[in-house]
């Protein structure tokens, strides 16, 4: 389990990284953390110090939750490789 329950974060590439090795992944709601995890990740309140260790015991306990994560997790991460943010900028640039 990758907890991280950051209170300010400049865009969440630990999340993306976390995801990226197949980890499932604990983080802060109400940022920009939840554009990072996708539906990948469960969010929490980063100041309910009960709610994360609720979420720890349920994928502690759930080996069902944890894989479903670990595979949203890995369709997530798809979204920012090279190739399709390359695309991206390519269409943003056409549009300007």
């Amino acid at each position: 389990v990758f907890a991280y329950p950051s209170i300010f974060e400049g865009f969440g590439i630990p999340v993306i990284e976390a995801q990226h090795c197949k980890v499932p992944v604990i983080t802060s709601k109400g940022s920009c953390l939840s554009e990072a995890g996708g539906d990948g990740a469960i969010y929490i309140d980063p100041n309910n110090d009960i709610e994360l260790k609720e979420a720890i015991l349920n994928l502690w306990n759930s080996a069902d939750l944890a894989h479903e994560l670990v595979v949203k997790g890995t369709e997530n991460v798809k979204r920012f490789e090279s190739s399709i943010i390359i695309e991206q900028y390519m269409q943003l640039y056409k549009s300007l």
